[in-house]
C-alpha cells in the first residue's frame, strides 16, 4: 500500500505524553518489522492551535491503524519533523526534496 495516513492530537501545553505514545507504538511494531529503515513517523506541532499532527509513511500503516489515522496526501515538508526512525527515512519519503546535500 502506498498510501500515507495522519491524525491530530490536542496537546495542551505539553506534547510528550501523545509523541511518547507514539514512540512506544513504532518501537513494538519495528522490532518486528521486515524494512525497519523503512519505518518511521513525521510529525508537525502546531503551538497556536495546540495540536500535534501525526503521519504514517507507506510502510507504517499498522502504527496507523493503532491510532485511528485517516488516509491522507503525503505531507509538505515545512515544519514537518522525523519524531522516530532511521534519517534515512526522508531520502526514502521525499527523494525530491533539498537535503542540504553538497557536491565536491
Amino acid at each position: 500500500m502506498n498510501n500515507w495516513h495522519s491524525v491530530d492530537f490536542t496537546c495542551d501545553d505539553d506534547p510528550f505524553p501523545i509523541t511518547s505514545r507514539l514512540t512506544e507504538a513504532w518501537l513494538e511494531i519495528r522490532q518486528y518489522s521486515p524494512r525497519p529503515n523503512d519505518l518511521g513517523i513525521f510529525v508537525r506541532y502546531n503551538p497556536f492551535a495546540k495540536t500535534i499532527t501525526a503521519y504514517f509513511p507507506p510502510g507504517a500503516e499498522e502504527i496507523a491503524e493503532e491510532f485511528n489515522a485517516k488516509p491522507c496526501e503525503k505531507p509538505l515538508t515545512d515544519d514537518l519533523g522525523l519524531l522516530v526512525g532511521h534519517p534515512d527515512i526522508w531520502k526514502i519519503h521525499f527523494f525530491d526534496m533539498d537535503l542540504g546535500a553538497t557536491t565536491h
